[in-house]
């Protein structure tokens, strides 16, 4: 009987079923004829089980690390899309804590930089775009009602209007030239 336990237990234990390879060893040292290697086969078998248990945890902390990875990736994609650049960075930076791929995340981080930096230049340069238009505009108004003044004879009025539109800096040589045709008259 011992021996059928202990050739069951080995056989299980080969096969990496550490629970009925236990099972067998206990049933071997409870006959009492060979406790000692019935014994040492258990502990290897307890043994065997804890490190498998332990490579299988170790397996689902780095999918889940990976699958973590991956997820953080893709939010700072969709950040960067969304041009939500510094929500992108700190994303790609939980990524490259969890130490996956160094290379990915901090190529991630640096494109969000980057793609950053260019949508704020984009930005400045519209928004001074729009200053010099809305400038622009402006002085416009101001040669037409100069324009007006001088259609109707007000060439003083005219004046002070184009030296309005002088002062504002957007186009000194129309401005100076219609204070020139304004003054020819008088």
């Amino acid at each position: 009987e011992y021996d059928k336990f202990m050739a069951d237990g080995n056989s299980y234990l080969t096969a990496k079923d550490f629970d009925t390879a236990i099972a067998s060893f206990e049933s071997a040292k409870a006959t009492g004829v060979n406790y000692v290697e019935a014994d040492k086969k258990l502990t290897d078998a307890k043994n065997g089980k804890a490190a498998a248990e332990k490579d299988a945890q170790a397996k689902l902390d780095a999918e889940k690390k990976k699958a973590d990875f991956e997820k953080f990736i893709a939010d700072g994609d969709g950040k960067v899309s969304a041009q939500k650049f510094d929500e992108a960075v700190a994303a790609y930076t939980s990524a490259l804590n969890l130490k996956i791929d160094d290379a990915a995340a901090n190529k991630k981080i640096a494109e969000a930089n980057a793609a950053k930096a260019a949508y704020e230049k984009a930005q400045k340069e519209k928004e001074l775009a729009d200053a010099n238009a809305k400038k622009k505009a402006e002085f416009d108004a101001i040669i037409a009602a100069g324009d007006g003044k001088v259609s109707g004879q007000k060439f003083d009025d005219a004046i002070a209007e184009y030296k309005k539109a002088l002062a504002m800096k957007v186009d000194d040589a129309a401005a100076n030239a219609k204070i020139k045709e304004a003054s020819d008259p008088k």
